[in-house]
């Protein structure tokens, strides 16, 4: 467990425990009233750092989404366990593209090409990098919707990875919802 805790420390900047002790979870609340997974829905809203499913840190970060005056009351939030995307390839947004893991060195070496990227002026941001393979992808790609984040998981890199004033993940494999557990929405989760 020792180790599980270095790992999410280093990653997220949190440890498997919270203050209090119990396990953390990344945290979703659906902006509409579903039972069955709609990939069409993705990207309805708000889409900050691009197309996927958005994970917040806590679940009152995420709920804090559904309670907005004009939304439908909701009675259910989904969470993922970081175990379950442990090893997993992403792409730090706030990070340098130098300062990437080696899955997303090699594929910005790709696109912007070895001597761009390794040019001591170069500098480039996670989410830079996010935004110009969507200016590429939207311009070469016959289907536009989630292209950015189909291009990144067909590379092998699964979610994005922000740390503002809070923390979110960006799931952009879809394929990983799975992996995520439907509850009900109490008043217990939101504290």
């Amino acid at each position: 467990m020792r180790k599980l805790n270095i790992f999410f420390s280093r990653l997220f900047g949190f440890t498997q425990k919270g203050e209090k002790g119990e396990k953390e979870y990344w945290w979703h609340a659906p902006s509409s009233d579903f039972n069955k997974y709609d990939i069409s829905k993705i990207g309805m809203h708000s889409q900050n750092y691009g197309w996927g499913i958005y994970f917040a840190d806590t679940a009152k970060n995420a709920a804090s989404n559904i309670m907005l005056p004009q939304s439908k009351p909701i009675d259910h939030i989904y969470r993922l366990d970081p175990e379950k995307i442990e090893g997993l390839a992403f792409i730090h947004y706030s990070k340098d593209l130098a300062d990437q893991i080696d899955e997303v060195k090699a594929i910005a070496t790709t696109f912007y090409g070895k001597k761009q990227f390794e040019s001591i002026k170069f500098k480039k941001n996670g989410h830079g990098f996010y935004n110009d393979i969507l200016h590429v992808e939207q311009i070469t790609s016959a289907d536009q919707i989630g292209c950015a984040a189909h291009y990144l998981v067909n590379a092998g890199i699964h979610y994005g990875y922000i740390k503002s004033h809070t923390s979110m993940l960006v799931i952009y494999d879809t394929s990983l919802w799975v992996k995520v557990e439907r509850l009900a929405l109490t008043e217990d989760l939101l504290i």
